[in-house]
């Protein structure tokens, strides 16, 4: 990680609108020293988050086959 901010530095690739050095794909890049890690954990979700939201995602991907299914077969009905 520093690595990218010495080497944003050293290219002078300084963004005024983010206040912060880029890295060579236009990624922030800050000073290890400074990143607040309680902060950056609390974006993090929680496995109990993760696994809710993909079990929400299975059910509404099942719900959107069951739709079209039900299209297909009334599409089918009408010929």
């Amino acid at each position: 990680m520093y690595y990218f901010f010495k080497e944003a530095k050293h290219a002078k690739r300084w963004d005024d609108e983010r206040k912060c050095y880029l890295g060579p794909q236009g990624n922030p890049s800050t000073h290890p020293k400074t990143i607040d890690f309680a902060a950056l954990l609390a974006t993090i979700p929680t496995a109990a988050e993760y696994y809710a939201k993909k079990k929400k995602d299975k059910e509404l991907a099942k719900k959107r086959e069951e739709e079209t299914i039900d299209e297909n077969q009334e599409k089918m009905d009408e010929n």
